[in-house]
């Protein structure tokens, strides 16, 4: 008996929708579409793709709704779009998106702050990938549970992770496309683990391969916390190493800028957050006091909007220890 391939039952987008919805997420993180724009699209497409039945599409618009919203910082309605679009790639199997999936969610609870979660969702992917052996998505896994780590200061554990998302990487091969970004995240990860371990000779190596990786990857965001990393290592160190004198401005207020620019110029405010905090952190060892307060202050507001309530209460407290 001959049966009918029906869209219902596809695990995977057609290309053609698969296309339209990459041409659209493209204008948008290119500035080309605005955001209105975008969302209005994607959620025009959700629909059409619920009324002719086709869950696969569905799940792969809520997908890409999920990332505009978390790149803005809107973690609660990031969250339900990851799990709308799970809810879908669950009912047609498609094993591999459920798994993406619960990367994604592992990153907006990790920003959220409630690091349990995120690390079991993370867990979760690495063992579904395993099971499938998807090399990407299990090295994205464990790189960002040392992110996770490293947040949560458990530096050794957070090295060890990294270095394992490094050693998977080099494997790459279909996705590597994706490859340079990855690798400016995990140096850079490595970079403040080095820091940590009063290494900065060693960390600075790590922020310079974060910064090239960015700029091959050619992504705004990576190329944000890249600067971000050579900061934070200028800080420790007091000046640039002599191999690298003639290449680098000295003084970390100048990269810590240019990464509050680069994420402001792409609305990215979770990360924005962060470097007004790791600005502030660097000017209180400085000595500037002052100027740290009003970084943690902007950082603490940002944060409190964006519901990331840790870090909301870390960067309070840090003006509170500036300002005492």
């Amino acid at each position: 008996m001959t049966t009918l391939h029906t869209p219902a039952a596809s695990p995977e987008p057609t290309p053609e929708f698969e296309a339209h919805c990459r041409a659209v997420y493209r204008g948008w993180l290119a500035g080309e579409v605005s955001l209105r724009e975008a969302i209005e699209q994607l959620a025009a497409m959700a629909q059409r793709a619920q009324e002719e039945g086709s869950l696969a599409n569905q799940g792969r618009v809520e997908h890409l709704l999920g990332n505009i919203q978390h790149h803005r910082g809107n973690l609660n309605t990031s969250i339900m779009h990851f799990e709308r679009a799970q809810h879908c790639f669950k009912q047609v199997g498609n094993r591999q998106r459920v798994a993406m999936m619960d990367l994604n969610l592992g990153e907006a609870y990790r920003y959220k702050g409630d690091f349990t979660r995120a690390r079991q969702l993370y867990r979760r992917a690495y063992q579904a990938a395993a099971a499938l052996d998807l090399l990407d998505v299990m090295t994205i896994a464990i790189a960002n549970e040392g992110l996770l780590l490293l947040h949560m200061n458990r530096h050794e554990a957070a090295r060890a992770a990294l270095e394992e998302g490094y050693r998977l990487a080099q494997g790459w091969t279909d996705s590597a496309q994706n490859l340079p970004a990855l690798l400016s995240e995990i140096h850079a990860g490595l970079a403040r683990v080095y820091l940590r371990r009063d290494e900065p000779l060693t960390a600075w190596q790590h922020a310079l391969s974060a910064l090239q990786t960015a700029r091959d990857s050619g992504e705004p965001v990576q190329l944000g916390m890249a600067r971000c990393a050579i900061a934070d290592v200028l800080t420790v160190l007091g000046e640039v190493p002599p191999a690298d004198r003639d290449a680098f401005d000295p003084d970390p207020d100048t990269h810590y800028q240019e990464a509050i620019t680069t994420f402001r110029s792409v609305r990215a405010e979770a990360e924005l957050a962060h470097a007004l905090y790791a600005h502030g952190r660097s000017l209180a060892r400085r000595g500037r006091s002052l100027r740290a307060a009003r970084q943690f202050q902007q950082a603490m507001i940002l944060y409190t909007r964006l519901d990331m309530v840790a870090d909301a209460a870390r960067a309070a407290a840090a003006q509170l220890d500036v300002t005492a």
